[in-house]
C-alpha cells in the first residue's frame, strides 16, 4: 500500500513499524546485490519490534542478527507426483500426452530423476528443483508435450516449443531478437511502457504455453509496463499480459 504521508513524515512510518501496525514483506533477497541485502539487514536490525518477513532461495548470506530463520523442506516424491498430476487441469486440451499416458510419463520421469544411485548432494539438488512449483509446472508442460524436461534448461525448452508452434502458425520465426531489443532499449532509457502494435500474435502464442499470464483489468488500458529487467507486462483493452522473456 502507498502511504503518501510517510514520505513527508518518516517518524510516522517508524511508528507504524514499531507498533506492528504495518507488516513488511521483502521477497527475493537472492535477486538483489550484496549491498542491497546489507541495507535490508541494517533496516531489519534497527526495527527489532516490527513484523518483517524476508524470503530467499538458497543463498550464502548472513541473516540479520535479530531474525528467526525458517527453512522450507523439499517435497517428498509422492507430493511431487501428486502436484504433477494436478497440473492436468490447466494443460491445453490438445496436448500430445494426457490422461493415463501423462501420469505414466510423470512416474517415468521421477524414476529417472530420483534414484538410489545418485549421490546425496545430487539428490538434494534435484529435490530442490522439483519442490519449486514454478519449475514443476514447467516440467508438467514439457511432459505433456512429449519432451524430456532438463531441470537446468526448463525455460529454454519451453521457449523452443512455443517458438516452433509460432512458426507453424505464422510461417516465420518468432521475432525474439526484435522483441528482446525493444525491451533492452526500454531498460536503457528507464522506460516502463512498450507499444502494443505488432506484439499481439507473439503474446497470444506465449499465452498458450503459459509464458504469459492474463490479468483482468478494471477498465480498458493500452499500456505496457516493464516491471523488471526480464519481466514484461502488456495491457490490452480487456487483458494484461505478464511475461518473462529472454533478453
Amino acid at each position: 500500500a502507498k502511504l503518501p504521508i510517510a514520505a513527508h513524515d518518516p517518524r510516522f512510518l517508524q511508528s507504524l513499524i514499531n507498533y506492528n501496525t504495518l507488516d513488511i514483506c521483502i521477497d527475493g533477497l537472492n535477486e538483489v546485490s550484496p549491498d542491497t541485502r546489507a541495507t535490508i539487514n541494517t533496516f531489519v536490525e534497527h526495527h527489532v519490534q516490527g513484523h518483517i518477513i524476508l524470503t530467499t532461495q538458497p543463498l550464502e548470506w548472513t541473516p540479520p542478527a535479530t531474525a528467526k530463520t525458517y527453512v522450507l523442506q523439499p517435497l517428498k516424491r509422492q507430493q511431487i507426483a501428486e502436484f504433477l498430476t494436478s497440473r492436468q487441469g490447466i494443460l491445453p486440451e490438445d496436448v500430445p500426452v494426457s490422461g493415463v499416458a501423462y501420469e505414466q510419463a510423470c512416474d517415468d520421469y521421477l524414476a529417472s530423476q530420483l534414484h538410489q544411485t545418485q549421490s546425496k548432494q545430487e539428490l538434494t539438488a534435484v529435490r530442490r528443483f522439483l519442490s519449486n512449483p514454478m519449475d514443476l509446472s514447467l516440467v508438467a508442460q514439457l511432459l505433456a508435450q512429449g519432451k524430456d524436461p532438463d531441470l537446468l534448461n526448463l525455460q529454454q525448452q519451453q521457449y523452443e516449443i512455443m517458438a516452433e508452434d509460432y512458426q507453424q502458425i505464422h510461417l516465420y520465426p518468432f521475432p525474439l531478437a526484435e522483441f528482446a531489443e525493444t525491451v533492452y532499449q526500454m531498460r536503457l532509457h528507464d522506460q516502463i511502457t512498450i507499444p502494443e502494435e505488432g506484439c499481439l500474435d507473439e503474446l497470444q502464442c506465449m499465452e498458450r504455453y503459459k509464458m504469459v499470464l492474463t490479468l483482468d483489468t478494471p477498465r480498458p488500458r493500452r499500456t505496457g509496463i516493464l516491471s523488471s529487467s526480464t519481466c514484461l507486462k502488456i495491457s490490452y483493452p480487456e487483458r494484461q499480459y505478464l511475461s518473462r522473456i529472454p533478453v
